[in-house]
């Protein structure tokens, strides 16, 4: 999120929770991750609702589909390849 223009703020210990996450000019990119999570691309792709510009997500193995489901529901338009990527 920090890629995109998001601030991560710290609250006690640097880069463990609790933290708080500030929106602003964001502006879309493609991420590679290393490591499947249903839970970042879900971050990731809402990020990039507001973001200027496409943001993309690949992923090494499929998770579960809950947010291409979601965006089904609600008639958010992306774009997928099948379960390993997808773009808003």
């Amino acid at each position: 999120l920090e890629q995109m223009g998001c601030r991560i703020n710290y609250l006690e210990r640097e880069n463990y929770p609790p933290f708080e996450i500030e929106g602003g000019d964001l502006k879309g990119a493609s991420f590679a991750l290393s490591e499947a999570s249903a839970q970042v691309q879900t971050a990731v792709l809402l990020a990039g609702l507001q973001a200027e510009g496409k943001t993309e997500l690949s992923l090494p193995h499929p998770v579960r589909d809950h947010t291409a489901r979601m965006f089904l529901h609600i008639g958010v338009p992306f774009e997928s390849d099948g379960p390993l990527h997808m773009a808003v």
